[in-house]
């Protein structure tokens, strides 16, 4: 009889002890998760824009259930610094905030322009919750509207390109996303110009039963150089950049003859590099550029040599045309400067003392070599 007593009062006392941890978990439901923030200055204040995520809709959609588009929540909180204004959120949260499942922060134009991404890096390194593996974008756009923009199909906001810029950049290669890592290193090596995508909204572009939706595209690039925000390239003026950033996917070339298209080509993983020449103490540089292609359309007829001859002169006028817009905004894209740092840098040092270390003719050449490997079910002429 003893031992039953004292065999229920052990097992008593450790589900005791079992369940202790578990008294302070709240359920999924009672939290707010935040997916993402944009930050924003005016009038002497941050604004912080929180957007909220439900990840009790997620799993309805993973099990077939929920189809209509998710209710995204954003909240707002200001202050005179970026911890005040993200501690003014609480009083109206109405529950627990968790910042560990952030996956991107979207800087406005005038944050930019204040140079709040410092006073964020060192708020987001002191703040243990935050990791630093999330993404960082630019936008022009009002912030509120870009972070209530749906991504298609009733998907969750989970799959849009502010958190999940990789899988569209690996199939469109814009601008090469930046994660927070990136950032913080690019942003204080004194030889290179951090490249950031600018995010947009899009109303005009994808609709359901004739009603559009408001969605995020990639539109142009934000440009800093030694902390310092210098302008941004938007359009046809980061054309370049689709040849000479790491890790690019798929670049598409677009091939013109007096406004009349005459070629689509589709370029796999195009490799770039670039070579340093030191002439009497002053640096020039050389890039060279291979890139297999296929023949995704062919308006007008044309022999492989002539396409061939056509593609790699305009690629080397794209790259070319981008490293100059960006040099009268005083910015590096193509890195030419972090070549030059990795091979001489006590000469970059005594250059960059004296002032700006490049021009118009410090890139000598573009070497352009093209393989126009299919040409699909159709041929070329000879």
């Amino acid at each position: 009889m003893i031992g039953k007593r004292l065999l229920c009062c052990l097992l008593v006392l450790t589900l005791s002890v079992f369940s202790v941890g578990c008294w302070d978990t709240k359920e999924i439901e009672q939290m707010v998760y935040v997916n993402a923030i944009g930050i924003d200055f005016k009038d002497g204040q941050y604004s912080i824009y929180a957007q909220a995520i439900s990840f009790s809709n997620l799993a309805k959609k993973e099990a077939g259930g929920q189809q209509s588009p998710d209710q995204i929540w954003v909240g707002r909180g200001y202050g005179r610094t970026i911890d005040r204004a993200t501690d003014n959120l609480y009083p109206s949260s109405q529950t627990q905030v968790s910042w560990g499942h952030m996956k991107a922060v979207i800087l406005s134009d005038s944050a930019l322009r204040r140079g709040a991404y410092h006073e964020m890096l060192d708020a987001f390194a002191r703040f243990g919750e935050i990791r630093s593996e999330l993404y960082v974008f630019a936008t022009k756009e009002p912030l509120v509207d870009l972070l209530t923009a749906h991504p298609i199909l009733n998907l969750s906001s989970l799959f849009t390109q502010m958190v999940n810029p990789e899988s569209n950049y690996q199939q469109f290669s814009i601008i090469s996303p930046v994660s927070m890592r990136e950032f913080n290193a690019y942003l204080r090596e004194p030889s290179r110009t951090l490249v950031c995508p600018y995010l947009s909204v899009t109303k005009k572009r994808w609709s359901v039963n004739k009603k559009y939706f408001s969605v995020m595209q990639i539109s142009g690039a934000a440009l800093l150089k030694e902390g310092k925000y210098k302008g941004d390239l938007i359009g046809d003026e980061m054309r370049g950049l689709h040849w000479t950033q790491k890790k690019v996917g798929r670049a598409v070339l677009y091939v013109y003859e007096q406004d009349h298209p005459i070629a689509t080509i589709n370029f796999e993983h195009p490799k770039s590099k670039i070579k340093v020449h030191i002439e009497g103490g002053v640096p020039r540089f050389s890039i060279e550029i291979k890139a297999t292609g296929a023949i995704n359309e062919l308006m007008q007829p044309r022999s492989q040599q002539n396409l061939t001859k056509q593609s790699e002169q305009l690629i080397a006028d794209h790259v070319r045309k981008t490293y100059q817009t960006a040099l009268k905004k005083g910015a590096d894209v193509l890195q030419l400067e972090a070549a030059l740092y990795q091979k001489e840098p006590q000469l970059w040092r005594t250059l960059n003392k004296k002032g700006s270390i490049l021009d118009e003719q410090s890139l000598q050449s573009i070497d352009v070599k093209v393989n126009l490997a299919s040409s699909g079910a159709l041929k070329l002429l000879k």
